[in-house]
């Protein structure tokens, strides 16, 4: 069996209880026991200030206020005043002076409008307005600002507009003279056509001797260098041992080619088959003559007479 606890005291069952002129109830207390009481009527004590003797005091201290016959001393409390007159101590602000301030203040509060915002080291500004749109400067990627020149005077001696004009149309007449061109080199401009043109490069004057082996003899120049061409104005072939029965002039395209201007001419001996005129030779032919009726040892000649001729590169 458990040990019983006992209170070591009691309370004392005594309730204070109160009329409300119909029901009784207790009386109402807080946390600590503080009786909680409305106070409907209380009998001023003696010597306490009444509405009537505050009234009083308000009137005669308004009246020393307006007199100024007031001393106050040991004062411990604030005073509601209005001052009527008072005199500016030296160096103290008028108010001309905070006029100019507020102007001031005003401008600077205008600036402030007119910026984006402010960083911790710059200000970001709003130059204008596009209608009543803030609009910040464009700038590109390497921080160039960009701008559209609406107007500009131009400095003394500036090219104008028509100068301008007057300049581009000889550009474009060298640009004209330039396409005609088929290219440009470091030294020399080429034509288109050029290289169908010839340079006289000197003259031509070619003799071949030679002592006949066989009935049949061809006669051969050199073949024309590579980058030269050749204008042959006049051949003669001839037999200077008996008379020619056939003998003909051309040209040898290539190793075994013959291109013949004249054939089966006859000549006394020692007479010239002739060719007059225009006869072209490119790099690698020949001059070519054929005499035949002839004998071991017979004594044959051929002359070349025209000029040489480079290609324009």
């Amino acid at each position: 069996m458990a040990d019983e606890i006992l209170p070591t005291s009691s309370p004392n069952p005594v309730a204070a209880l109160g009329c409300d002129g119909t029901d009784f109830r207790t009386l109402a207390v807080d946390t600590d026991g503080n009786v909680q009481t409305d106070i409907v009527t209380v009998a001023p004590g003696s010597g306490l200030a009444t509405e009537t003797t505050l009234a009083s005091i308000l009137t005669e201290l308004g009246q020393k206020l307006e007199t100024a016959d007031l001393s106050l001393e040991d004062v411990t409390k604030y005073l509601n005043t209005v001052v009527k007159v008072c005199a500016l101590p030296t160096g103290a602000a008028t108010a001309a002076k905070q006029d100019e301030q507020t102007a001031l203040l005003e401008l600077i509060n205008l600036l402030t409008h007119a910026l984006g915002t402010s960083g911790s080291d710059f200000l970001l500004v709003k130059p204008g307005f596009v209608g009543i749109e803030n609009k910040y400067l464009t700038v590109d990627a390497d921080g160039h600002t960009q701008v559209d020149v609406l107007t500009s005077a131009l400095p003394t001696g500036a090219a104008t507009s028509a100068k301008q004009d007057t300049e581009i149309t000889a550009l474009q007449l060298i640009d004209d003279l330039r396409a005609a061109l088929a290219s440009v080199a470091t030294d020399q401009l080429k034509v288109k056509g050029q290289d169908q043109l010839f340079g006289y490069k000197g003259q031509l004057l070619l003799q071949v001797a030679v002592s006949a082996t066989a009935e049949s003899m061809i006669l051969t120049t050199d073949a024309v260098p590579s980058g030269e061409v050749w204008e042959v104005t006049a051949v003669g072939v001839r037999n200077l041992t008996r008379a020619v029965p056939s003998a003909g002039i051309g040209i040898k395209l290539d190793g075994v080619t013959y291109y013949w201007f004249i054939t089966g001419s006859t000549a006394a001996a020692a007479a010239n088959v002739s060719f007059l005129g225009h006869m072209y030779l490119e790099t690698g032919n020949r001059v070519a003559c054929y005499i035949k009726g002839c004998t071991v040892d017979d004594s044959l000649q051929m002359h070349v007479n025209g000029y040489k001729m480079t290609k324009e590169a």
